[in-house]
């Protein structure tokens, strides 16, 4: 879910795991690239923040919209994003969706 502009060409993404959970569905999805920092994690879906200010690009993209951009959109479904993370073990994200209340009375 980092922008693929940072992260080598060699990186894996993996849907790691789909559950469906008697209140909705959690979706993770995990890469091995080079993972975040504890302090990166505790800010990652704050707006405009970017884990390695060095990645800014001339041409306007890295804006540090996109993390806080899903994470608002979850948060306004009754949902939520998380991140798990290693430095130099990848990141997991995980995202959960819950079912509507409407969905489950038809």
């Amino acid at each position: 879910m980092i922008h693929l502009q940072y992260v080598p060409t060699t990186v894996l993404y993996l849907l790691h795991q789909l559950l469906h959970l008697g209140d909705g569905v959690r979706i993770a999805v995990a890469d091995l690239g080079p993972g975040l920092s504890d302090e990166d994690q505790r800010r990652i879906f704050e707006r405009f923040y970017r884990a390695d200010s060095s990645r800014v690009r001339i041409d306007g993209e890295g804006s540090g919209l996109g993390l806080s951009i899903v994470d608002a959109v979850m948060k306004a479904h009754g949902g939520d994003v998380s991140v798990a993370s290693e430095l130099g073990k990848g990141s997991t994200f995980t995202l959960f969706f819950p079912h509507s209340a409407d969905a489950l009375t038809e």
